[in-house]
């Protein structure tokens, strides 16, 4: 009887000191800050200085001068799920990432309409029937 007691007095003693480290305090800075923040009936964030939303930026852009041959792209994406950000097709796990990867990752073999690999890739391929052997090269851009 009194085991059963001490064991139910752990059990609950540990299950507060769970919650209590889950909460961590979060939720009262976030409810004074919203607090602070309000002004005019609206709800600001504290830090709205980084925060961007796909609105602030034009949906079409047009260049009419010469292309410079340098430069850097920069591609936003949002969704609604998370990226995970493995960049594998072995990996990874949402269509997010598949999207993203099939600009980035390209096979380095081309294949034709009757998927036979053809010698157009980022590597070369001679086979030699007679040896048995086949020779990869890659290809200098």
């Amino acid at each position: 009887m009194k085991r059963s007691k001490l064991m139910k007095g752990l059990a609950l003693s540990s299950l507060l000191f769970v919650m209590a480290a889950c909460a961590n305090g979060e939720g009262e800075e976030e409810s004074a800050e919203a607090e602070t923040n309000k002004e005019g009936g609206e709800e600001t964030a504290a830090d709205d200085s980084n925060v961007y939303n796909y609105e602030d930026f034009p949906q079409t852009v047009s260049n009419e001068a010469e292309p410079s041959g340098t430069g850097t792209l920069n591609v936003g994406y949002t969704s609604d799920t998370p990226f995970d950000g493995t960049f594998n097709w072995a990996f990874y796990t949402l269509a997010p990432e598949a999207d993203v990867l099939a600009y980035l990752d390209e096979s380095v073999f081309t294949f034709d309409e009757d998927q036979q690999a053809t010698n157009e890739g980022a590597i070369h391929y001679d086979m030699n029937e007679e040896d048995k052997t086949v020779t990869l090269q890659c290809r200098m851009v």
